[in-house]
């Protein structure tokens, strides 16, 4: 039976538990991670992080083994590296380093084309301030959307989308929150410039993770979605739907009545759990959730219980079917 969602996973889930598994290539190789995914038997494609995945050996052979054994990308992820981009990426004080970091962004873009994907996920985890008065809030937001506007018109054909999070590793990110997000979208204009939605960093941000998707896909602009679970002080990265059941359920929801077409990503962090058990497990308790809100969740009661605005109502109509 066909699956709800294309899924995928993050490549460096697989370098939890090192001693299950044979490693043919080395523990830095992403040859290796690679292989370790095959074997979890569901995923449909992948997003590869850039530069960190193109690094070992080197870009050329790591291209050359996804082509040859016909690995679907779906995108590339930009990881700007901290040595470079600490003071920020798009946001830096220095303008060589912010040009840097567009180039980054367009070589990715190119690698991503290459490979036939078609989304660009941004994460600016490095633009930002830690200190009253660090910064000039209009001169970085300034910045912020001429590097923004630069990716977007570089990568027409492509999804280019920003990973919003709150903090870390900067005190406070400049693009903290969907609403945030969704303004600098907004002036950009641009149709290829989307936002990303990452479960973790919307429970951080305090915010409601189905209110946050129906706003970006209200106006067309959810590219992507990273699904994990926590409880909300940090990037936890857990199993889907261990933390914070009611949420991930009523998150799907929203996913499944707007028609959500776009890979989701398993942004999970296994530490002491076998890699590939835990990306089945994301698997399984995804498609049970959409099954159960099929089977459990008909759409003239649930819009019932919607248009009353009645808590008693909603309770019981999530109660015993919980996951």
């Amino acid at each position: 039976m066909k699956n709800h969602f294309k899924y995928s996973s993050r490549l460096n889930s697989f370098k939890a538990k090192p001693n299950l598994y044979t490693w043919v290539y080395g523990k830095n190789d992403v040859r290796d991670l690679f292989l370790r995914s095959f074997q979890v038997g569901g995923l449909d494609g992948f997003f590869v992080n850039y530069p960190e995945h193109f690094l070992i050996p080197d870009p050329e052979t790591i291209i050359s083994f996804i082509k040859n054994n016909n690995i679907r990308v779906f995108g590339l992820n930009l990881r700007f590296p901290e040595s470079q981009f600490s003071m920020g990426a798009f946001t830096n004080p220095d303008k060589n380093t912010r040009q840097a970091a567009i180039d980054l962004c367009k070589k990715a873009i190119d690698t991503c084309i290459e490979l036939g994907g078609n989304h660009v996920s941004l994460w600016l985890g490095y633009d930002g301030i830690d200190y009253p008065l660090q910064a000039d809030y209009s001169a970085i937001w300034k910045y912020e959307e001429e590097g923004l506007n630069s990716i977007s018109e570089y990568a027409k054909d492509l999804h280019i989308s920003i990973e919003y999070k709150p903090s870390d590793p900067r005190c406070h990110s400049l693009l903290d929150s969907i609403g945030i997000t969704l303004s600098l979208i907004s002036e950009i204009d641009s149709p290829n410039l989307g936002v990303t939605l990452d479960y973790c960093h919307m429970l951080m941000a305090k915010e409601i993770p189905a209110l946050s998707a129906v706003l970006a896909m209200q106006k067309n602009k959810l590219f992507g979605v990273h699904l994990n679970d926590g409880y909300g002080y940090q990037d936890d990265g857990l199993i889907i739907g261990s933390a914070s059941q009611t949420l991930t359920k009523e998150f799907y929801y929203y996913l499944l009545k707007y028609k959500y077409a776009e890979p989701i990503y398993f942004d999970t962090f296994p530490v002491r759990e076998d890699p590939i058990l835990e990306c089945r497990m994301n698997i399984l308790r995804s498609e049970e959730i959409c099954k159960q809100i099929e089977r459990d969740l008909p759409e003239n009661i649930i819009a019932s219980v919607l248009a009353s605005q009645d808590s008693m109502k909603s309770i019981d109509l999530l109660g015993e079917k919980t996951i």
